[in-house]
This record gives structure tokens, C-alpha cells and sequence, in this order.
């Protein structure tokens, strides 16, 4: 790419790691010193998708090499999960309407697979965008399903990341993939066992184990004792105790994909009605773990949720509203990047949190040292800083 380009790529991951202000084309323009149209072709550049999957293999590889330089015995599990970003115009490029939060909304369905380790530090692997049958046959590709496209990234990328997690002494084995029900599909289940990782998954009430529905097979094997659990889970600054009760099945033959451990789990103690809107069926590959250890594990997937939230408020991942899909490919490629480097805090970007504020004096500061070296330099520093805000947020608003 030409260096304009480059330099304007720079300017966007900059702008979309400080936070504060929507980070539409237009405000970014206003407060960086661009043109909305610059960023809109920068965009849009034909080689600017491959050298940002480029930068985001280097910076995933950095992190994780760094994070294993200074941890021992480290844990690692990949969850998949996918979000939706909104569009409030259906003749946006592969727009489709899709089912989220209860109701059917128009937008584009991404599904993000991450990297935790430790079950504690969260690394975005990559972002699948779905392709509806209209745009899909525009390009002139195969129509894939979600589950093709997950299939599809464990061939192409598990061999890689197997060879990396090596580094940290993870073997496939100690691998285990975390998914809701919406991956409850045999050739995925499959798929994982065949590059020698594990899974722990929800599974819909008609998934058939032992020859049963999953539902009826809990009600017909009375046996199965339940039994009650706890967990301490932190909310605003508290612990607070959580209680539940699972029934555990062990050595049962998962249809099409062959022996796991089932577990049927429930909230305690909001009576019997209530309990059953709260009872989900968890199986897994791993026969050594105990119910209360399956449900723990579990638990972990709620990690991408809580970075589905930071992504979209903090780093912009919903605030692109190009028409062109490829432009709006290329931003959510920008937005996971401008992420990644706030993971490793390099000290030549800005910090995490960092506001628009903070940013202008900084920058103010910076080009008036000189000024700040006089008599009386730091008033008139501040009338600079003062003339500067009134320059920029006058005209954006």
C-alpha cells in the first residue's frame, strides 16, 4: 500500500483507541485532522484486508509469546460466539435479518472465536463475517452456514494455533472449546475431537444421548440424584453466592459423536416453576471432570460476552456505517487490532480509557514545550489547550 494509505490506517487505529465520542467516519475526520473521504477509501483498499489479517496474526502471536514469557502452568480454551452489528439500512451490503435479544433485527452476524487463558485474559482469534445467499452469490462463493464456516476455520487455523500453544507446554488434549447451543452440531463436535481438543457445550432439549432425547433421558433415569453446588461470583465490588443443583450422567453416548458426560443443571431455590426456565443440559468430551467442574468450566464462555460489550463501546466495532461490506470488514479488522495493542500497552499509543480529552492536551503539550519553558508558560499553555477545544468540539458540534 502507498504510504498515504499506511499513514492513514495509523490515524484510524489511533483514533479508535481513544474512547469518549462515537467513532463514526465523521467525528473521526473532525477530531484527527483527516477527511471523511481519505478514510472512506483507505477502507476500502483492495490489499488494506490482507495486511491488516497480517498485522493481527503478528499481534496475536506477540501477545501470547509474552503472556507465556511470564506465566507458568497455563490453562487455555477457545469460545466461539457470535454477535450482531446492527444496520439501521437494508441497502447496506449482506445485510440480513437475524434473531437477536429476543427479536429479529437487521444487520450482519459476525462470529468471533477467542483465545482464554487462565480462564482470565481473553484473546480475539478472529472474526467471521457471515455471508448472506444474495451476497454470496454476488461474489460468486459458496453459500456457507455458520457451522461450515467454524468447520471450515478449525481445518485452516488449529494446526497453527496447536503449534504456538506448544510453546506454553498446551497440548491439543489440554485444549477445550467452550459453546452455547447454537454450535450443537455433530460435524463440529467432531471436527474438535478430530484435531485432538476437547468441548464443553450447551445443548438443545431434543439432542439425543443414550438413546433418548437429552430431556426425557434426565426424567426417565430418576436415579441420577441431584446434587446442590455453589459459586462465589463478584458483582459491584461483592461476592456474592450463587447456589445451583446438577444431575450428572457419565459415560453416555452422545448421537453421532460417541461417549461424553452429561450434566442437567438448574438455579436453586426460586421454587419449581421458576426452576425449570433455568434448567439447561451440558455435555462434554472430558470424562475426568465432575459435574460442579463442567459447569465452573462453563462458566468461562460468559468472557466473550463481556467483550462483545467492551468492543462495541470502547473500540468503535459498531460505529462504521459504510455501505461497501468489504469497508465494513476492513473497520472490524481495525477495531480488533486497536484492541490488541492496548492489550500489549505499548507506550508510543494511547492507554487504555484514554478520553479525547486527554488526548488533545497530550498532543498540545507535546507541541508546546518550548512554550511551556518561558515565564508564565503554563498559563499560557492552558489558554493554547482552551483555544484548541474551542477550535475542534465548536465545529464538531
Amino acid at each position: 500500500m502507498k504510504n498515504s494509505v499506511q499513514a492513514t490506517v495509523q490515524i484510524y487505529l489511533f483514533a479508535l483507541m481513544i474512547s469518549g465520542y462515537p467513532k463514526s467516519l465523521k467525528n473521526i475526520a473532525l477530531f484527527f485532522g483527516v477527511t471523511a473521504y481519505s478514510l472512506s477509501r483507505m477502507l476500502s483498499h483492495k490489499l488494506l484486508g490482507e495486511e491488516l489479517d497480517i498485522a493481527l496474526n503478528r499481534k496475536v502471536r506477540q501477545i501470547i509469546a509474552a503472556y507465556f514469557a511470564k506465566h507458568q502452568d497455563v490453562t487455555a480454551e477457545i469460545i466461539i460466539d457470535a454477535t450482531l452489528v446492527e444496520r439501521s439500512s437494508r441497502k447496506a451490503e449482506n445485510v440480513g435479518l437475524y434473531y437477536s435479544n429476543g427479536k429479529q433485527t437487521w444487520g450482519h452476524r459476525i462470529t468471533n472465536i477467542g483465545l482464554l487463558l487462565d480462564g482470565a485474559f481473553y484473546v480475539p482469534l478472529a472474526a467471521l463475517a457471515h455471508y448472506t445467499r444474495r451476497y454470496a452469490r454476488s461474489l460468486r462463493l459458496s453459500y456457507l452456514t455458520e457451522g461450515m464456516m467454524v468447520r471450515r476455520w478449525l481445518r485452516n487455523h488449529m494446526d497453527g494455533l496447536i503449534d504456538l500453544l506448544a510453546k506454553g507446554s498446551i497440548k491439543p488434549k489440554d485444549i477445550t472449546f467452550l459453546l452455547d447451543a447454537g454450535y450443537d452440531n455433530a460435524k463440529i463436535q467432531k471436527s474438535i475431537i478430530e484435531v485432538g481438543c476437547h468441548f464443553i457445550m450447551m445443548v438443545k432439549n431434543t439432542r439425543s444421548i443414550g438413546g433418548f432425547q437429552i430431556k426425557k433421558y434426565f426424567l426417565r433415569h430418576r436415579h441420577l440424584a441431584w446434587k446442590s453446588v455453589y459459586f462465589n461470583k463478584d458483582q459491584n465490588g461483592k461476592n456474592k453466592r450463587r447456589k445451583f443443583r446438577i444431575r450428572t450422567a457419565e459415560n453416555v453416548h452422545l448421537a453421532k459423536v460417541g461417549l461424553v458426560s452429561a450434566i442437567c443443571s438448574e438455579k436453586a431455590g426460586g421454587g419449581r416453576n421458576k426452576n425449570k426456565k433455568t434448567r439447561r443440559f451440558l455435555v462434554t468430551s472430558r470424562s475426568e471432570l465432575s459435574g460442579r467442574e463442567i459447569l465452573n468450566h462453563y462458566a468461562r464462555r460468559w468472557k466473550i460476552e463481556t467483550w462483545h460489550k467492551k468492543i462495541k463501546q470502547d473500540y468503535g466495532f459498531n460505529d462504521c456505517s459504510t455501505s461497501a461490506f468489504v469497508s465494513l470488514e476492513n473497520h472490524l479488522k481495525v477495531s480488533v487490532l486497536a484492541y490488541l495493542s492496548h492489550l500489549q500497552n505499548l507506550k508510543s499509543l494511547p492507554t487504555m480509557g484514554s478520553t479525547i480529552d486527554e488526548y488533545l492536551e497530550y498532543s498540545v503539550r507535546k507541541q508546546a514545550r518550548t512554550t511551556l519553558r518561558l515565564i508564565n508558560g503554563g498559563n499560557q499553555f492552558q489558554g493554547e489547550l482552551r483555544n484548541c477545544e474551542e477550535k475542534i468540539f465548536g465545529y464538531a458540534s
